[in-house]
Formats: C-alpha cells, sequence, structure tokens
C-alpha cells in the first residue's frame, strides 16, 4: 500500500514539474512572437482538454481492439476449418474497411455542413456596385452564388479613390523618390526595370540614380489621374462545378470587366472555401495603382484543414484549368499589348497554385512573378527546390542556385541578403518569393516528421522558435499538428501570418521600386481597411467566418 502511494505521488510530482516546464515554455514562445501568454487557468483547462482527448482516443482504439478479438473467436468458432490467421487477416481487413467506410460518411457530412455554413448567411453586405467586380449588375456571375468568401472578395480591397489618397500621402511624404522608369505609363513594360534600380540595392545608394529617371516625375499631381478601378473576379462553385467551365466563366469576366487591357492579372489560388488572403490581392492593386485584374475561383465550401484531406486534387485541377485557360486568352495577343501574368496563394492556395505548373522551369516559363506564402511541404514544386538546393543552405532558407529566380524569406529583410556564408547574384525576371516562417508550424508540418528529424530541427532555429524544441519521434509530429490552428491567430510575421510583409514581397516581385517605408505606409493603410470595428484583423478563412 505504501509502495502504491509513493508511485503514485512521484508521478504527481513529476507530471506538475513537466507541466510546470511547459507552461513557461508557452509564455516564452508568446514573447518570442509577441502575443499575450495564457493565464495558467487557460494553461490547465489546455491540459484538461488535451488529457481528455487522448482518453477518448484510447476508449476508441480499445474498442476497435475488442472488437476485432470478438469476431475473430466468433468467425473461428462457427467455421473451425478456416486457418486462424486466414481469419485474423479477414477480419482485420474488415475492420480497416469499416473505419475508412466511417471517416468517409464523416468528411461528407462535414463538407455538407460546409456548404451550408457558406450560404446560410451573407456576412458581406451589399452587392459591389463598381462593373469591375464580379456580382455587380455588369457582372455574368449572381452575387448569392459565390459563397461566404467570395462575396467578401469582391465586396472588399480598395477602391481607386483609396488607392488616390495612399499615394497622394506618398507623393507628400517624399517616399516617390525612388521609383524606378516604366511605372505608370504602357502596360506590360514592368520587367524593363533595370537590376541596378534603387528596389534592388538595400543601402538605398541607387536612389539619387533612380530619382533622375524617366519614373522621377511620378511624384507630381499626376498621381490621382493614373490611378484605376481594381478588378476583381471570382467564380463561385455552386455555379461552376467543373473545373473547364469554371476557368471559362473566369476568362468570360475578365473580357467583361477590361482585365486584358490592364497591366498586370493576378491569379489568385484561394483555401478550400474560397477565402483569398486579403493582404495579398490588396497589395498587388495598391503597387500597381488599380491597373490590374486578380481573379479567383473556388473549388471547395470546406475549411482549408478538410479541404486539404479532400479536395487537395480539386485545388491542383481549378488551378490549373484557369491558368491555361487565361494563358491562352493571353498567348492570343500580341506580345506588346498583353498584361503580365503573376500567381498567388497561401497555405492550400499555395499547394494548388503551385501544383499548376509541372515544375518549377515550367512556373518561370508561364508567369512573370509569383508570391507564396505558408507553403506545405506537399507542394511538389516546393520539394524539387529543397532537395536541389545549394549545398550549405539551411531548409529554413534555401538558395537555389545563386537566387537568380527564386527567393526563400522569412520576412523582408531576406528578400537581398542571402544566409550567413552565402552571396545571391543578380535577380532575374520571372521573380518568385517563397515565404516561409520559422515559426509556422503549417510550412514545417509533414507526416515524414513521425519517424525521421528535418534539416531544419539540425540547424539554428529561427526567429519565434521556442529554444527548447528538439525533435523527438511521434511528439514533434504532434505537437505541430497542434499548433498549426492557433498559428492563424499570432501577428503578422509570425506563424501563418503573412500580412504588412506581402507589400516589401510585391514591391520587389513587379519591381514597382518603392522605399521600405513607401511599403510600410502601404501596409498601415491596407491594415486599416481590413481592421473591423473591434480592432482585429481577418487573416483566415476561420477568423474572418468567425467575425461574420
Amino acid at each position: 500500500m505504501r509502495t502504491a502511494a509513493t508511485g503514485a505521488a512521484l508521478l504527481v510530482a513529476a507530471s506538475g514539474a513537466v507541466l510546470a516546464g511547459e507552461t513557461r515554455r508557452q509564455r516564452d514562445l508568446a514573447h518570442r512572437v509577441r502575443m499575450r501568454p495564457e493565464s495558467d487557468l487557460q494553461q490547465v483547462l489546455g491540459y484538461l482538454a488535451g488529457g481528455a482527448g487522448w482518453v477518448a482516443l484510447e476508449l476508441v482504439v480499445r474498442l476497435s481492439r475488442r472488437l476485432r478479438l470478438r469476431t475473430i473467436r466468433t468467425v473461428a468458432a462457427r467455421i473451425p476449418s478456416l486457418p486462424g490467421p486466414l481469419v485474423t487477416v479477414a477480419v482485420t481487413l474488415l475492420i480497416l474497411r469499416a473505419d475508412r467506410w466511417l471517416l468517409e460518411r464523416l468528411l461528407r457530412r462535414l463538407d455538407e455542413h460546409s456548404v451550408v455554413g457558406s450560404f446560410a448567411g451573407l456576412g458581406s453586405g451589399p452587392r459591389p456596385s463598381e462593373p469591375e467586380r464580379s456580382g455587380s449588375l455588369a457582372s455574368y456571375e449572381p452575387f448569392l452564388t459565390m459563397g461566404l468568401h467570395g462575396r467578401r472578395f469582391v465586396t472588399q480591397g480598395p477602391r481607386a479613390v483609396r488607392i488616390s489618397e495612399v499615394w497622394e500621402r506618398l507623393r507628400e511624404t517624399g517616399d516617390l523618390s525612388a521609383v524606378p522608369a516604366g511605372i505608370g505609363t504602357v502596360p506590360g513594360d514592368i520587367g524593363t526595370v533595370p537590376e541596378d534600380a534603387a528596389f534592388a540595392d538595400p543601402t538605398g545608394e541607387a536612389d539619387a540614380a533612380a530619382a533622375s529617371g524617366p519614373g522621377a516625375g511620378l511624384g507630381d499631381g499626376s498621381i490621382r489621374g493614373t490611378v484605376r478601378e481594381p478588378i476583381r473576379v471570382f467564380i463561385g462553385r455552386l455555379g461552376h462545378p467543373d473545373p473547364r467551365e469554371a476557368a471559362e466563366a473566369a476568362v468570360a469576366e475578365l473580357e467583361r470587366t477590361g482585365a486584358f487591357d490592364r497591366r498586370a492579372i493576378l491569379l489568385a489560388t484561394g483555401t478550400g472555401s474560397g477565402w483569398v488572403p486579403p493582404w495579398q490581392a490588396a497589395a498587388f492593386e495598391h503597387l500597381l495603382r488599380g491597373d490590374c485584374a486578380v481573379v479567383s475561383a473556388q473549388y471547395s465550401f470546406a475549411g482549408s484543414w478538410l479541404a486539404f484531406l479532400i479536395h487537395r486534387s480539386a485545388a491542383v485541377e481549378l488551378s490549373l484549368a484557369l491558368r491555361r485557360a487565361v494563358r491562352a486568352r493571353l498567348d492570343a495577343m500580341p506580345a506588346s499589348e498583353r498584361p503580365l501574368l503573376y500567381a498567388t496563394g497561401e497555405s492550400l492556395g499555395a499547394y494548388g497554385g503551385l501544383g499548376a505548373y509541372g515544375s518549377a522551369g515550367a512556373m518561370l516559363r508561364r508567369l512573370d512573378g509569383a508570391v507564396w506564402t505558408g507553403t506545405p511541404r506537399a507542394a511538389r514544386i516546393l520539394a524539387e527546390l529543397l532537395r536541389t538546393r545549394r549545398r550549405g543552405s539551411p531548409e529554413v532558407r534555401p538558395v537555389h542556385g545563386t537566387g537568380r529566380h527564386f527567393r526563400f524569406v522569412g520576412g523582408p529583410q531576406d528578400l537581398w541578403a542571402a544566409p550567413d556564408g552565402l552571396e545571391y547574384g543578380s535577380w532575374s525576371r520571372p521573380r518568385v518569393v517563397f515565404a516561409q516562417h520559422p515559426s509556422d508550424p503549417v510550412v514545417w508540418w509533414s507526416p515524414a516528421l513521425v519517424w525521421h528529424r528535418p534539416d531544419w530541427l539540425r540547424e539554428p532555429l529561427g526567429r519565434g522558435v521556442s529554444p527548447g524544441l528538439r525533435w523527438r519521434p511521434f511528439i514533434t509530429f504532434a505537437q505541430l499538428t497542434v499548433d498549426m490552428p492557433r498559428s492563424v491567430d499570432m501577428p503578422g510575421g509570425y506563424g501563418h501570418s503573412y500580412h504588412g510583409e506581402v507589400v516589401h514581397y510585391w514591391n520587389a516581385v513587379l519591381g514597382t521600386g518603392l522605399s521600405a517605408r513607401a511599403c510600410e505606409e502601404i501596409a498601415a493603410a491596407i491594415a486599416a481597411d481590413l481592421a473591423p470595428a473591434g480592432g482585429s484583423l481577418p487573416i483566415s478563412d476561420v477568423s474572418a467566418r468567425i467575425l461574420s
């Protein structure tokens, strides 16, 4: 009796020590990512919830095992002529088949619930009044068939008046002195910006040369007159369930809105529910002063986590169909008149968007640039670039060749500075940015974590990562799995939250040549527009749904 009591006391003491250490680690992590740490009560409730989940899982496993053994005994008793090993294998396969059937039924019900949730409430206000937007009275696409996030996409975002205000403020503050040649002139000339323009020189030594170029006159009062109403096209899955049909509808909307007369078109692959990262689209529109079109099509009604399980192939199929349709229309135009084509996506959107290209080289041949944020390791092109990265470059910031086309960054400061011991060559077009925060579990999560220690856990840990993080079989995989849902609620620049930094990325990819301060001004304007009355930002498809 005394031995049992001593063992129980030691177990309680050990558990308390582990929980206390974990609490300190969580507080340290919250400090590193600039979040308010949870209280002791919240920590305890979290552990209790986790423990309850573990108990429930253990009960399910034991119930399944008991059912399998009982079935084996029953079959063996009724058909004794059958060999025992054969009965065991047959029953095990039957149980696995039944489990898969139940899982498929559950996922299907969740998917059906997502459809209802997407149309249960409007949550986006009245339809857009601008003919340049899908869902307007002039549009071919009915506003009510776009789903929750599609309606938000076409009703929100900067208008020409807002873009004019921001650029006028930049002119007044003198942040436009380094705009390189070509900005605000004819369509298709963005790619003519010289490599030695000011935006390619982080030291700012090229500012004087850029200020004396042909683009220096953009700082006058003509800024307001050069802004155009941005085009936003969205194709809902309810009205166009077939990928090819959806792509044709997107091209028709682009034709109707005059998108092929603009300077650039952005293919934005959303998450499963149709959510398009608002920072990406708004940054693109601000930097091009509205002389652009952003197009997206919906491939699922489910949220990111569910769509990742059941609709990954749908994301690739629709992205491929849309890319082919738009590219075919562009190729039919004279080269001097066609808009430049860019692409973007975040999380599952990056997975689907990258899936539209057979290889990294094919992407460079078919696009004029791209920004991918929070890309999962399952994306084939990302895996290709990691596998062929330069020897000695870390996985958290891999260098591909001399950085001629691809740059992997954890923040804007990494655009021009290679990791220690390495150097970048000139950054040629097309330019592609892969943004991956060291603290983003969506980026680093992989089933291989169960049995394999990845390179990024053999290297020095990046910004915002707890110094106590170590690879342990199964445990590290479980930690990242649990961290993923909360990572979307972190401040911009940490976790799975890619906010104002994307202005810097698009500034580099487009070659618009604004200073870092000007990019921050645009980011602040976008943040002010996105923040609802409560002051928080709808940074993901999950939080956007909650805020509706």
